[in-house]
């Protein structure tokens, strides 16, 4: 409470207070944490200060150094023997309860930090040393400047424009444990004190429509005794009001005679004490109000879109006493963001209760909208649940239950929540809220909106089956089934097929969705299509084989799916078509090279490429590490190379790194999914496909690699060797790429080629690796053999070519003939050629 000013100091202050009479009058350093830390600034000047034209400035002079501006005022006014304060957001409340204007700053000084108070240009007030770093700050007879609340002492009521280092001689100590009492109260220059009326209050805090209100406060009067005490009360602000006696009912407390009614759900009561002394001072308190809300309640569906206002949901702030959940009326949206307060922001937005126990498999969804600020573990929008929340009050006291949602990915931008699964939450009374939760310099604006929950809406069940079921055949792995949707009064939302190699089904149950089901692998197949579509293609299916089907109409989903089954559900079936087989084969690749990779590529070889559809050929790219697909591309896709007789060549290329480097990985074609025979190769090792046309099968090494350290630009593996289909050639080392047209070595047609497996024996099959020769069939024997034919009765073929390289070359003995209808082609390798002439 303020002391009392001594009159003699009058005549003085009509003299020489406009220039010092503006000062610290009151002064809080906290005693824990960052706040509540602030000044008050009387006025007694005699005459009111107008900060528009001299600027309120306060200097701070941090650990001894220079004072610098820290704030300043630059709007507004102070009436003579008035007071403002200064200071961070927890100490507006006890400010404004007290009749003064607040303005906020988060004041950082320690007790150690030097203030200094200026009028425009004149220095009016110094608190501290300026220029001295007193440690800690400054003491003298158990007053000091960190961790206490300290008001001027009475009798003092100029400036100290010179500072001091014992803040006894200006103030005395009013609280060591961050209380804020005084701060807002102007000290007294004279004369009568007035009532001081404190800790207003009405009981119950949160009253609702039924409750009739009590109102107590303390009021004392320091020079006097308080002689009438009133309570004023109106349902608008500013009255009229209606008048109560207060009576003292113990020490300093007053409470009402009578109580305020019982007002309407949703009304505002404003009210304020008014205190009279025994020598006819009086005090009005600032005007207080209390809200009446009863806890509300909803049935589902629940649909609040906010287009006029917050509709019933429940705003309530539980710290932080300047924001809370608002109405956005240009988005129609309740909007809730804590900038500028300074404090702990955390505000619940409270939807109506809901009886859980009358529902069933309930969701949620609602948008929402965030701009600025930073969210983390302790700063956040949070949506909770509470099922011993009493509907009004304070939430905080209650146990919330979190649920997830989809928030916005990025800043200004609406997103719905998907869908909140509230199915799991029980009791009669059970509440939903969003909990604003952002500390100082985190906050973060955000915008709720079309609030609904409800229960799933349920359809009756169809009426009628679909007609013209039918199953039409597409080829050796594929059927495909259609028919006109339903008719009738109810109609359907989908259809489940089920497919088998039985012809026996079992119905679906309602209530119990059956998933789809593509993969086969227990002779039954299931898949759900939309109300509408007509049609379904089984892909994956084995050759030669007779599926069955069954189509059956249903409404709704999940747990509330209603499926016709009474009656004859239809039925259909078909067989698939003998597989094909195409004669088509891997037939040159590149995947490694010294250096970046680059050139990489596949080429493959199909016979009478105008018998097929290319799409239907797929070439897959296999990881040897986890055994799956990690590339797929069908044949249509490639680049057409040359044609040689009934073959022709496609390459693909792939990007720098396209094509994995093994150890191991692979490689397989397929035609409609059905992968070719031994066309799921390898290199750098073998495997096992876990997914795509080779799922389950273990891959064939070609035996030759490509290497980052050997491997030059412009080289690949390739096939070579002669004949007409893949298991006649072998895979070679790395040659010169031939990308789109026949292989280094490489010929096609009716070949056989020499392998001496067996022995020299010309006439033995074994010794070929597709039969001995006659004269329609072209043969290779080729260099570096331990066997080469003999031939010990005669012998024929159409082509043949013996092979050489740099160490060996092949060679036909016999003591018989044989006959070449054909062309005779002898390889002979030569060193030192030069110019058209032999070197050596």
């Amino acid at each position: 409470m303020k002391k009392f000013m001594f009159l003699f100091l009058i005549a003085f202050l009509a003299i020489s207070i406009n220039g010092w009479g503006q000062i610290i009058s009151q002064y809080v350093e906290t005693s824990s944490g960052t706040s509540p830390k602030g000044i008050e600034i009387w006025n007694n000047t005699g005459s009111t200060l107008d900060f528009s034209t001299n600027n309120l400035i306060i200097k701070k002079g941090t650990n001894g150094g220079a004072p610098a501006t820290d704030y300043t005022l630059s709007s507004g006014t102070l009436a003579s023997g008035d007071v403002i304060v200064i200071g961070t957001s927890d100490m507006q409340s006890i400010t404004e309860a007290n009749g003064s204007v607040f303005y906020l700053k988060a004041f950082t000084f320690n007790g150690d930090d030097a203030l200094e108070v200026w009028y425009g240009s004149t220095k009016t007030d110094v608190f501290g040393e300026p220029g001295v770093d007193p440690g800690t700050g400054w003491s003298g007879n158990g007053v000091q400047t960190w961790n206490q609340n300290i008001q001027l002492l009475s009798g003092i009521t100029t400036g100290d424009t010179d500072g001091w280092t014992d803040p006894s001689l200006r103030f005395e100590t009013v609280c060591t444990d961050n209380c804020l009492t005084g701060f807002g109260l102007a000290p007294s220059s004279g004369g009568n004190q007035n009532p001081v009326i404190a800790n207003i209050s009405n009981s119950p805090t949160y009253p609702t429509s039924s409750d009739a209100v009590s109102v107590s406060a303390d009021v004392t009067d320091s020079d006097g005794s308080v002689t009438s005490v009133e309570l004023h009360w109106a349902t608008v602000s500013g009255g009229p009001y209606t008048t109560i006696s207060m009576s003292n009912t113990s020490g300093d407390t007053y409470e009402s005679d009578t109580d305020i009614p019982a007002q309407a759900d949703g009304a505002t009561v404003y009210f304020e004490i008014y205190a009279e002394d025994n020598d006819g001072g009086s005090t009005t308190s600032p005007e207080q109000n209390y809200y009446v809300h009863d806890a509300a309640t909803t049935t589902l569906p629940y649909n609040e879109t906010f287009d006029t206002d917050l509709g019933e949901c429940y705003p309530f702030s539980v710290s932080g006493d300047t924001k809370y959940w608002v109405w956005n009326s240009t988005d129609q949206a309740a909007s809730m963001n804590g900038y500028n307060s300074g404090d702990l922001e955390e505000d619940w937005l409270i939807i109506p209760g809901i009886d859980f126990d009358n529902y069933s498999n309930e969701y949620m969804t609602f948008d929402t909208w965030y701009k600025y600020g930073t969210d983390d573990a302790n700063n956040y929008l949070k949506l909770m649940y509470s099922s011993d929340y009493p509907g009004i009050g304070d939430p905080s006291g209650s146990t919330w239950t979190e649920l997830s949602y989809t928030q916005p990915a990025a800043a200004e931008t609406w997103t719905s929540s998907g869908t909140v699964d509230l199915s799991s939450i029980s009791g009669t009374s059970v509440y939903i809220a969003f909990k604003y939760h952002y500390n100082s310099g985190s906050y973060r604006t955000w915008e709720v909106d079309n609030i609904l929950i409800q229960e799933p809406t349920t359809d009756p069940q169809p009426s009628n089956y679909p007609t013209s079921f039918t199953a039409t055949t597409n080829s050796a792995t594929a059927i495909t089934t259609s028919w006109t949707d339903a008719a009738g009064p109810n109609l359907p939302s989908g259809y489940l097929i089920l497919a088998n190699l039985t012809g026996t089904f079992t119905a679906p149950t309602d209530g119990t969705p059956v998933a789809d089901d593509t993969d086969w692998g227990d002779g039954n197949g299931a898949m759900n299509v939309a109300y509408g579509v007509g049609t379904y293609q089984w892909t994956g299916l084995d050759p030669n084989t007779q599926y069955y089907f069954i189509i059956y109409p249903y409404s709704n989903s999940g747990s509330t799916i209603d499926y016709k089954t009474d009656g004859t559900p239809p039925t259909a079936d078909a067989t698939t078509n003998t597989a094909v087989v195409p004669n088509a084969w891997i037939n040159e690749f590149h995947y490694d090279n010294i250096g970046t990779d680059v050139g990489e590529f596949v080429e493959i070889v199909i016979e009478n490429p105008g018998d097929y559809t290319l799409s239907d050929f797929q070439l897959d790219l296999y990881n040897g590490n986890n055994g799956a697909s990690y590339d797929t591309k069908t044949a249509d896709l490639f680049t057409v190379g040359t044609t040689d007789g009934n073959y022709t060549f496609y390459y693909y290329d792939y990007p720098a790194n396209g094509i994995q480097n093994g150890a191991p990985d692979g490689l397989a074609l397929s035609y409609q999914g059905i992968l070719i025979t031994g066309q799921f190769l390898s290199y750098e090792g073998s495997f096992t496909a876990t997914d795509g046309p080779a799922n389950g099968e273990t891959s064939i090494d070609i035996g030759v690699s490509e290497s980052n350290s050997t491997t030059q630009i412009g080289e690949s593996l390739q096939l070579k060797g002669g004949g007409d289909s893949y298991d006649l050639f072998t895979w070679q080392d790395p040659a010169a790429e031939t990308k789109g047209s026949l292989n280094n070595k490489q010929y096609l047609g009716n070949y056989t080629t020499w392998t001496g497996n067996t022995d020299n024996d010309w006439a033995t099959s074994t010794n070929w690796n597709n039969g001995v020769p006659d004269a329609s069939q072209n043969v290779i024997v080729p260099q570096g053999l331990t066997n080469y034919p003999t031939l010990s009765a005669s012998g024929n073929c159409d082509d043949i070519i013996l092979e050489s390289n740099t160490n060996r070359n092949a060679s036909i003995l016999g003591n018989s003939y044989l006959t070449v209808s054909g062309t005779t082609k002898v390889e002979r390798y030569f060193q030192g050629y030069d110019d058209g002439a032999l070197n050596g």
